[in-house]
């Protein structure tokens, strides 16, 4: 399923990494949500050449929205998560499915290659898990976390996995609407409640940097506002699911931690506000003294 928003210069070379996969038997969910930029029209054009795409147009609700409505209509074993200026390996989806039938996987991980586009900010972490994990050994999922968080390895991002359709529904996750940083609660949810976690050591695909991506854009105060959204989602996890609250906990300080210290780029008085929005939800006893400290020097 594929999310499209303004991504016309990159969506041909995207669309045709799908529809050419080795794996012919899928289903292809394409999303428009309300794109202004001659996206649709492409769209248009592959759905009409393959009638295994099932094209649907909406208002700009953003991309958790775009999401959950492919996720409803899903009618396949198996939900894979694909952003539409990535290029998919073309053996990727026969690799994935082949490997969750034979072990029976709930759900399974891989790594990818970074594209930057001219100009684009490099980011500081890649997407290579290979010296962690091992493709012989199953994972239960807050083992699995635990051991992503103590490594550096835990990618929230959702193009790096194949989940079990079955299992996902029984889950009945939703991507929270209307904030950035939505896939830190999703993955982090979807990875913690598993059973039988698998990892396939192959770059399968090419995630592209852009220069007005979220991850290229400066920091400010509405991202700290949806880290602190989802970190409070999964607080109210917590309650209702105490046989995780030590590896939610320890999710929780990672992720606040690494906020607070990408918040020093802010200027003071923001950083004040930071602050103030970590102690009204409860979070401030997750930073670090040291942290804290310097963000105020």
């Amino acid at each position: 399923m594929i999310p499209v928003y303004n991504t016309a210069p990159y969506l041909e070379e995207s669309l045709s990494s799908i529809v050419n996969q080795t794996l012919r038997d899928i289903e292809i969910i394409i999303v428009d949500d309300g794109s202004s930029d001659g996206s649709s029209d492409i769209i248009d054009k592959f759905a009409n050449d393959d009638k295994r795409i099932i094209f649907i147009k909406q208002k700009n609700y953003g991309q958790s929205v775009a999401r959950n409505v492919a996720i409803d209509i899903a009618q396949g074993d198996y939900i894979y998560f694909m952003d539409s200026d990535d290029i998919l390996n073309l053996d990727a989806l026969f690799l994935c499915l082949d490997r969750c039938n034979k072990n029976n996987l709930d759900l399974l991980f891989f790594d990818g290659n970074i594209i930057y586009e001219e100009g684009a900010k490099e980011i500081s972490w890649d997407y290579n898990r290979s010296n962690y994990f091992n493709e012989d050994e199953l994972y239960c999922g807050k083992s699995l976390i635990e051991k992503m968080l103590e490594t550096y390895s835990f990618r929230a991002v959702p193009w790096l996995y194949i989940v079990k359709t079955d299992y996902f529904r029984k889950l009945n996750i939703r991507f929270l609407p209307n904030i950035i940083h939505e896939d830190e609660l999703f993955t982090f949810l979807l990875f913690l409640q598993s059973d039988k976690i698998g990892y396939l050591n192959i770059k399968l695909i090419f995630h592209r940097i852009r220069c007005n991506s979220t991850m290229s854009k400066v920091f400010s105060l509405f991202n700290v506002d949806c880290y602190i959204e989802v970190l409070k989602e999964v607080q109210k996890f917590k309650k209702t699911n105490l046989t995780y609250s030590e590896v939610i906990d320890r999710y929780t300080y990672y992720v606040i931690n690494t906020v607070c210290q990408t918040a020093k780029s802010l200027n003071y008085k923001d950083r004040i506000k930071f602050y103030l929005k970590c102690r009204s939800s409860n979070l401030d006893k997750y930073l670090h003294k040291k942290n804290l400290f310097k963000l105020f020097i």
